[in-house]
């Protein structure tokens, strides 16, 4: 298991963790739990809540086979109540985020990757990967 504390936004985390790492991550958008407030301001700040700092927060990527007894034990915490499967490693796309829409849709459009120019389907990218 490897954990990251997204400091910078949990894009740019998993992102710059698929880089270096050489594999792909598919995030589904969908499960990630973020809080109706946390939603509502950045909804009214023009902000991604995937995209703003996340302190106190922790991603780990774990072994699927460990999945759910590692789930389980974080859950079992008050902190970890809403812990949850965000995403997968895969081979494909390697140092690249992939990201279902909170739609329910997958497109290409939705390429989020670190530090890799302009607007991609919407989501702004600077240098060092903050949004």
């Amino acid at each position: 298991m490897s954990c990251v504390t997204p400091l910078a936004g949990l894009v740019a985390s998993v992102a710059e963790i698929a880089r270096a790492a050489s594999v792909g991550v598919e995030l589904d958008e969908v499960a990630i739990p973020v809080p109706e407030a946390v939603a509502s301001a950045c909804s009214f700040l023009g902000l991604d809540p995937l995209q703003v700092a996340n302190e106190g927060k922790m991603v780990a990527f774990v072994d699927p086979d460990h999945a759910d007894a590692v789930l389980a034990a974080m859950r079992s915490c008050p902190e970890g109540a809403r812990a949850a499967v965000i995403g997968r490693v895969v081979s494909e796309h390697p140092g690249i985020a992939l990201a279902r829409k909170r739609t329910r849709r997958t497109t290409p459009a939705n390429l989020l990757s670190l530090g890799r120019g302009p607007a991609v389907g919407g989501v702004r990218h600077r240098a060092g990967g903050r949004g």
